[in-house]
């Protein structure tokens, strides 16, 4: 039985339902609303016998789909028209009288039938068909809108990032808009189900690229234009937000389970085969080709970023963020600082993932300090790979890898196996876990990072176990060539002086509004 959600306003008190998701097309609506002629109590009588109504329409017409205006017009003539109310008496076997109403909210209703069964039976003792409960304050109803919006914000309070706030929020605008803005009581298998079919026919980006569509409209424009849709890895993505959501609702008592509890699209050993898997000798041999590298890395991201992974073991992330001033030399050591600084967005994945990595000897081949000299004196302390996304550069690389590159080179592996390249090579080369585990950030027990993620005294051994890993099937590298990006440069820094004064512009509107 559809709930009803009541409105009061100037003229009276309005009841809305929302139509199955099923039938809307047929009814050509999202909600029904209708205006009730009671308030208070009765109102809610009156809104609960309609809905009860709405209900056995609702059911009888999603066997008949063809026929869901009439059955819901016919609902609807009848609560103008009054004539919902119907109720049957009957001699019980015992010799009295018994009344039923339509539907278990119209007990009051039943009562006010009582004193005709008195008239009609009047030495027969009436027996109602259940005994009259006390009425329960009604709980406020919690729409979806209002629960996400909670939501995010209690998110947001527990320090997390900017970009899985971001995302999260994305995640359930898309289920607000499959599933419409309903109590959010009343979500349940088939707005999941809805749900599942809106990821799996949602193209990457599809906000960016259609950012005036509703998400309804975002769905009919990529199923009739046949899009690529969203990774598995990534629809999972969508559903552990998913969950993380209405596990909150459940801990708060705002819903009785979790819809979205068993939701997957991947088995866990899908999820660890996609990440975990290094790269072959021959794979490593067509993603670092000097001429499909000169083809298509034609920006300091593609140019850099597979090389630093692969040299570093560092997250897609990691590398990313990493600025001009995390390359450092350290009691004559050179390596990367990998340690979120917090003025400048920066995070990592742990207290562990702190870690000073030194420079591989092949990096220093391919001239990495030429390149990072010239970003100095293009843009000053910035970035080591300028121009990525400010709130996600991470995604920015990754997305490159994954969705383009990978495809040009043909290679099944994603961006992380870099990572999982360098710990088996290094594991082959002889180092323990507890030393890898110095390069990497994993954490090997107590071993690993004991007082300072430097450890000034092990410095000259992990620079050399990093010289130790070699990469079998690379070729050699071409080194990188002064001025090489020199027009993409120029482009960011245009994009850059845009995007400064755009906040310039914002913040003296701020002061204006806050004057």
């Amino acid at each position: 039985m559809p709930k009803a959600f009541l409105q009061t306003r100037s003229s009276g008190v309005y009841a809305r339902y929302l139509v199955p998701g099923v039938l809307q097309a047929h009814w050509g609506a999202q909600y029904i609303v209708r205006a009730l002629r009671q308030r208070g109590d009765a109102a809610r009588l009156a809104a609960a016998q309609l809905g009860y109504a709405l209900g056995r329409a609702f059911a009888a017409a999603r066997g008949q789909p063809m026929d869901t205006k009439k059955l819901i017009k016919d609902v609807l003539d009848a609560h103008e028209a009054g004539s919902l109310r119907h109720y049957t008496v009957a001699h019980t076997p015992g010799g009295g009288l018994s009344i039923s109403a339509d539907g278990a909210e119209d007990h009051a209703r039943a009562m006010e039938a009582l004193a005709a069964m008195h008239r009609l039976a009047p030495a027969a003792p009436a027996v109602l068909a259940a005994p009259a409960l006390p009425i329960a304050p009604a709980k406020p109803t919690l729409l979806l809108s209002a629960a996400v919006e909670l939501f995010l914000k209690q998110f947001g309070q527990k320090q997390r990032a900017a970009s899985n706030v971001l995302d999260t929020g994305h995640t359930l605008k898309v289920l607000i808009g499959v599933a419409g803005d309903k109590p959010l009581a009343e979500v349940d298998a088939r707005d999941m189900d809805a749900f599942l079919d809106a990821i799996a026919h949602l193209p990457p980006n599809a906000t960016k690229r259609w950012p005036q569509l509703s998400v309804t409209e975002v769905l009919a424009k990529a199923k009739a234009g046949g899009f690529a849709g969203l990774s598995h890895r990534t629809q999972e993505k969508h559903l552990d937000r998913l969950r993380v959501f209405f596990g909150w609702a459940f801990e708060r008592g705002d819903i009785a389970r979790n819809p979205a509890k068993s939701l997957h699209v991947m088995t866990r050993a899908q999820e660890d085969a996609s990440t975990r898997e290094a790269f072959s000798p021959a794979e490593l041999a067509r993603i670092f080709d000097p001429a499909t590298r000169a083809a298509e890395c034609d920006q300091p991201h593609r140019w850099w970023g597979p090389l630093l992974a692969l040299y570093t073991g560092a997250r897609v992330t990691e590398i990313a963020q990493l600025w001009t001033d995390d390359l450092e030399e350290i009691d004559g050591i050179w390596g990367f600082h990998f340690a979120p600084r917090t003025d400048r967005g920066q995070r990592i994945k742990n207290a562990v993932s702190r870690r000073f990595v030194p420079v591989h000897p092949a990096l220093l081949e391919a001239g990495l300090f030429v390149y990072r000299d010239e970003v100095v004196a293009t843009f000053g302390t910035s970035r080591l790979l300028p121009g990525l996304s400010k709130n996600k550069p991470g995604d920015t690389l990754g997305d490159w890898f994954n969705r383009t590159y990978r495809k040009v080179v043909k290679v099944d592996g994603v961006f992380h196996g870099f990572r999982h390249t360098f710990a088996s090579r290094a594991e082959r080369c002889g180092l323990s876990d507890a030393r890898l585990g110095r390069l990497t950030g994993h954490s090997a027990g107590g071993s690993v990072l004991r007082k300072h993620y430097i450890d000034p005294p092990s410095l000259a051994e992990r620079a050399a176990d990093v010289a130790k890993v070699r990469f079998e099937g690379l070729p050699t590298l071409t080194p990188y060539r002064l001025g090489q990006f020199a027009a993409y440069f120029s482009a960011t820094q245009r994009r850059l002086k845009i995007a400064e004064a755009k906040d310039a512009r914002r913040a003296r509107a701020a002061r204006a509004t806050a004057r």
